[in-house]
């Protein structure tokens, strides 16, 4: 027994983490534009002179070379992640496994346990027995 959707679900996963790492990737590249960004003054300090932000654009320049190339990497892998995805999809929606039918009947079409029993002439139970197979290797 060959179950299609394990696949699917395994890169379903390792898409959600190439997105999170992009996000990730993301958040820190907004961190370094708003370092460069003018603050406040603050008037509870004494006066000095000169400002100590003197190499604030350069350290940012310097980073954000730093950080592009992985960035760019990054937006490589979601896209290669997500052309997997879809064609795990593709696959799953063509497989005749049982477990597989009731799998893009429930998840993707989102139709109740009853229609799915009438569609495919398995009993209520059954399909539940099933489900319950498919949610437990789903949390693994």
């Amino acid at each position: 027994m060959n179950v299609v959707y394990l696949e699917y679900e395994e890169a379903k996963r390792k898409y959600q983490r190439a997105v999170n790492n992009l996000n990730e990737l993301t958040d820190k590249k907004e961190l370094l534009f708003l370092k460069t960004q003018p603050k406040g003054i603050s008037y509870d300090k004494d006066k000095v002179q000169g400002s100590g932000d003197g190499n604030v654009l350069e350290s940012y320049v310097i980073s954000l070379e730093e950080l592009e190339p992985k960035i760019k990497y990054a937006r490589r892998l979601v896209n290669d992640r997500q052309r997997v995805l879809e064609l795990a999809k593709i696959n799953l929606t063509k497989s005749e496994e049982i477990d597989d039918v009731i799998y893009v009947k429930r998840y993707f079409e989102r139709k109740k346990v009853r229609k799915i029993s009438l569609e495919i002439s398995y009993s209520e139970v059954q399909i539940y027995r099933i489900l319950g197979q498919i949610r437990r290797s789903r949390e693994k």
